[in-house]
C-alpha cells in the first residue's frame, strides 16, 4: 500500500511540500506565522462585513486553520469553510477546531491541467478570505494566475459579497549586512520562479488593489499593517522564527545556492552574522488587507 500523498493537486508552491521534511517544518511556520497575523491584521474581517446566522464564509489556502478558528469562535451561527491542499495542515486544522460552525477540506486551487479553478459553487459564499498566496501563484503576465483567482473569487461570491486579500513584502531591516544578504537571495528565488512582481521587492502590496478593482469589485480598500519585529518588541520571535525558517528550508531545497546566487562560503557566513544580528536588529514588516465588494 502507498502512502497518501501531503499534498493534493499540482505542486506550485515555493517549497516543496511533498517532501516529508520540508512539509513538517513549514507547518511549524506557518502555525507561529498564522498567530502572529491574527493578532496583528485586526480587525480580521472587512469593514462593512456583517456576518449574520445565514452567513458563510470561506478560506483559501487556509494552512493551520487558526483564522478560521478565531472567526468560528467569534460568530458561532456563521457557517466557516476553510480550504488547503496540503493534508498535514488541514489534519492539523481539524485536531485544533472542534466547533460545529467550522469545517475543513483539502482541496487545491488547481485543476489537473494547472488551470486555476476554485472546486466552489457559484453565487454561494459571503465572504472570501486568502492570505499570502504570494509563494503560490505565477506573476507572469501570460499566465494571469492572480486575475483568475479574483475571477474565481467573484464567481463563487453572492452578490453584496465580500473578498479580503492579504499579503506583504520582504521584511525592512537596518544595520544587518547578513540577514540583507540572505533576503537577496530569498527575493532572487522568489522573482526567477516567477513569484515576484519585481526584482528587489515582491511588489504585490501595490498590484492586489488593482487586480480586486480589474475584477469587477466595487468599494475597494486597502489597509496597511506595519509589523514592528525589531529585538525586543512584540512581533520580533514570531517573525524572526518565520523569517529564518523559510531561510533554511529554501537552503535544504538548494534554491538560494542554485537560484538565489550565493555560494556555500556566503550563505554560512551570512547565516551565521544573521543570528548575531538578531539579538540588536531594528526592522519591520510591511502587510497589506485589500478588500471590495461584488455588486449586489
Amino acid at each position: 500500500m502507498f502512502d497518501e500523498p501531503l499534498t493534493t493537486g499540482p505542486q506550485a508552491y515555493v517549497l516543496d511540500t511533498e517532501n516529508p521534511r520540508v512539509n513538517s517544518a513549514d507547518l511549524v511556520r506557518l502555525i507561529l506565522q498564522d498567530r502572529a497575523l491574527n493578532e496583528a491584521i485586526q480587525p480580521l474581517l472587512p469593514h462593512g462585513f456583517v456576518p449574520t446566522p445565514t452567513s458563510r464564509i470561506v478560506d483559501i489556502a487556509c494552512g493551520p486553520g487558526g483564522w478560521c478558528g478565531r472567526v468560528a469562535a467569534e460568530y458561532p451561527d456563521v457557517e466557516i469553510i476553510g480550504v488547503d491542499n496540503n493534508r498535514k495542515a488541514i489534519n492539523y486544522a481539524k485536531s485544533i477546531n472542534s466547533r460545529e460552525n467550522l469545517h475543513f477540506e483539502i482541496q487545491s486551487i488547481f485543476d489537473d491541467q494547472f488551470q486555476l479553478h476554485l472546486d466552489l459553487p457559484d453565487n454561494s459564499f459571503d465572504l472570501v478570505n486568502a492570505r499570502l498566496l504570494i509563494g503560490v501563484l505565477s506573476s507572469d503576465p501570460e499566465k494571469r494566475q492572480w486575475e483568475t483567482l479574483v475571477s474565481e473569487i467573484y464567481r463563487i461570491l453572492k452578490p453584496g459579497g465580500f473578498i479580503r486579500l492579504v499579503e506583504g513584502e520582504v521584511a525592512t531591516v537596518a544595520y544587518a549586512p547578513h540577514l540583507h544578504r540572505l533576503l537577496q537571495a530569498f527575493q532572487a528565488v522568489l522573482f526567477k520562479k516567477d513569484k515576484a512582481f519585481a526584482t528587489t521587492e515582491l511588489a504585490i502590496t501595490a498590484m492586489i488593489d488593482k487586480f480586486i478593482k480589474q475584477g469587477g469589485f466595487i468599494n475597494v480598500k486597502k489597509q496597511p499593517y506595519l509589523l514592528n519585529w525589531s529585538a525586543g518588541e512584540k512581533y520580533h520571535k514570531a517573525v524572526a522564527d518565520d523569517t529564518m525558517a523559510v531561510i533554511q528550508t529554501m537552503k535544504e531545497q538548494g534554491l538560494l545556492t542554485a537560484i538565489g546566487d550565493m555560494t556555500e562560503e556566503e550563505y554560512t557566513e551570512a547565516f551565521v552574522g544573521t543570528q548575531q544580528e538578531l539579538k540588536t536588529i531594528v526592522a519591520s514588516w510591511l502587510l497589506v488587507a485589500s478588500e471590495g465588494c461584488k455588486p449586489a
